[in-house]
């Protein structure tokens, strides 16, 4: 026995319309398909436990001034802010939430993501997706550890 899987089609060319699917029905046939499936979200969730990549972004709900004082530090202190100058591959969008995280993460990714590196007096949070745009590339590290550790630390 076979079980019919299919995808109503709107289109008045049935040539448009996928073919439907059909798949094993039998007690073998679901125990392997359960299996396989578990086997896959046990592996994607070890991987992302073990490794995975931060970034440092500037809060949105960070006053203006608050902002430039910590980009201000985090330029003078260690962060490579050549990209966000005018003509930097960074420059633009010229806000201050954007230049300001572009500098946060350098500063954090120079320092290795130590503990502290990504605060600038709360004006800072770690971004787990990239938030790099166009030809602007944030660097990022890996961090080889679990993830609570690095959330306890900021």
């Amino acid at each position: 026995m076979k079980v019919q899987l299919s995808v109503s089609c709107l289109s008045s060319k049935k040539t448009l319309c996928p073919e439907p699917l059909f798949l094993p029905s039998s007690p073998m046939a679901t125990l392997f398909l359960s299996h396989s499936f578990l086997l896959l979200l046990i592996g994607t969730t070890t991987t992302s436990a073990v490794s995975s990549e931060f970034w440092c972004v500037a809060r949105s709900d960070v006053s203006y001034e608050a902002l430039q004082t910590a980009l201000n530090y985090a330029c003078a202190t260690g962060a490579d802010c050549t990209p966000i100058l005018p003509n930097g591959m960074c420059f633009l969008p010229n806000t201050i939430q954007a230049h300001a995280s572009y500098a946060f993460n350098s500063f954090f990714q120079r320092k290795a993501m130590a503990p502290g590196s990504c605060n600038f007096a709360g004006s800072a949070t770690i971004a787990h997706s990239n938030p790099s745009y166009g030809s602007c590339v944030y660097p990022s590290s890996i961090r080889r550890s679990n993830h609570t550790e690095l959330s306890r630390k900021h």
